[in-house]
């Protein structure tokens, strides 16, 4: 059992003490046994404080769904994501932008997502870190996916499914027929189950 810190960054722009502030909140979390996890968004300020802190669990977002600069060279993007990451021990946050419910925009957010998983993949944080994945508030966008029957969209799902795994590969990046449900795929349940 633990606690989340809200907080994205460690950053003086929140509190002069934010750190300090931090770091005895993760401590009174440990004294009654909780765990605390932080998830920092890319590059935010005092992300390198995280160990010295106390987070037993540091992840970091890449930002490629939500920032339009980084969405413009995403593998660069994530090369230096990747190397932020392995300096400093963090995971990675998988993202999942809301427009994948919104047919003008469903194609780009999927490109996205599809880019997080492949870098993931080729840089061993499929297997090789600690994930936390994020899906906006209400039941979430990777609900959504789970029972869409469009099957690029119920794709994003089944994708996320074979990561969690650890059993993602290239050729379940194949296109998927735009309409109808995807053939043979876990239950919208079977994350859960397991």
């Amino acid at each position: 059992e633990g606690y989340f810190w809200c907080n994205e960054s460690l950053s003086r722009a929140t509190r002069d003490d934010e750190e300090y502030f931090a770091k005895r909140c993760v401590d009174a979390l440990h004294e009654r046994g909780y765990k605390c996890i932080f998830i920092p968004y890319f590059q935010a300020g005092g992300c390198e404080k995280a160990e010295s802190v106390g987070f037993d669990c540091t992840t970091m977002q890449p930002g490629l769904s939500f920032q339009a600069a980084l969405q413009h060279n995403p593998h660069l993007s994530f090369a230096d994501f990747t190397a932020l990451c392995k300096k400093y021990g963090f995971g990675v946050e998988l993202e999942i932008h809301q427009g994948v419910k919104n047919e003008q925009e469903r194609e780009k957010y999927i490109a996205l997502f599809d880019s997080y998983l492949r870098e993931c993949m080729n840089n061993r944080m499929m297997t090789e870190t600690v994930h936390t994945y994020y899906q906006v508030a209400g039941p979430g966008v990777f609900h959504y996916c789970a029972h869409s029957n469009l099957a690029p969209v119920r794709a994003v799902y089944d994708k996320l499914y074979k990561f969690i795994k650890g059993t993602l590969t290239e050729s379940d990046f194949a296109p998927t027929e735009p309409n109808g449900d995807s053939a043979e795929t876990p239950s919208a349940d079977s994350l859960t189950a397991e």
